[in-house]
């Protein structure tokens, strides 16, 4: 999979042990040949954690490929899998909507830069 990808859109939680796992990836993605490009986001963010708070905003110095946009903790985005239906399907203005909506953005501006089609 990490041979036939150009992009990988990784998700992590905003905890350590999900930024061990992250830089465990990004450095056997470097032992690849041509590897895709990494691109790290948070997702489950609960704003009220401390711990996410500081780990979301220690992100951009450990990595400076991480997504700005990131995806909140929600009960909505855990119904996907009940109603076996995107969330833009049940609930597209609530936040978890609009948030991956921006991620897609973002996924777009920065695909555009790096091809130069802006």
């Amino acid at each position: 999979m990490f041979r036939a990808a150009d992009i990988i859109l990784s998700p992590l939680i905003p905890t350590p042990l999900s930024l061990r796992a992250h830089a465990q990836l990004r450095a056997h993605l470097r032992e690849i040949k041509k590897p895709p490009r990494l691109l790290p986001f948070f997702a489950l963010v609960d704003r009220r954690k401390s711990l996410h708070r500081r780990v979301v905003s220690q992100a951009f110095s450990i990595d400076p490929d991480f997504m700005k946009s990131a995806i909140p903790y929600s009960s909505q985005v855990e119904e996907m899998s009940a109603r076996r239906a995107p969330l833009t399907a049940f609930a597209p203005h609530s936040r978890p909507a609009l948030a991956y909506a921006a991620l897609w953005g973002e996924l777009h501006d920065r695909i555009s830069e790096a091809s130069g089609l802006e």
